[in-house]
């Protein structure tokens, strides 16, 4: 399972003291962990939950509303919401368990 996107501007802020720009490096580090989790999730034939292309904003930041306000890095409910969703549907569709 991937987690939820990181946001760009908002990544850490109250918990570390980082500049804009590091900020944004150390945002794109864990892009790379994501996005080569799906990679070699779909290039292995490996069930992928994907909650990072579902905490997606239109313009490819990490949605807010996902992310928790106090640290900007944990789920907020409505990501934990997400996150609850999207794990039971993927167990649904793939019937993981027997009816």
């Amino acid at each position: 399972m991937t987690p939820i996107a990181p946001n760009k501007q908002f990544f850490a802020k109250g918990v570390y003291d980082l500049k804009p720009e590091v900020r944004a490096q150390w945002v794109e580090e864990r892009l790379a962990y994501i996005k080569n989790t799906i990679d070699y999730a779909n290039q292995n034939n490996i069930p992928l939950i994907n909650v990072y292309e579902k905490s997606l904003a239109p313009n490819g930041d990490g949605d807010l509303k996902y992310i928790s306000k106090t640290d900007y890095i944990h789920p907020s409910t409505a990501g934990i919401d997400l996150m609850s969703k999207t794990i039971a549907d993927f167990i649904f569709t793939n019937k993981i368990f027997p009816e």
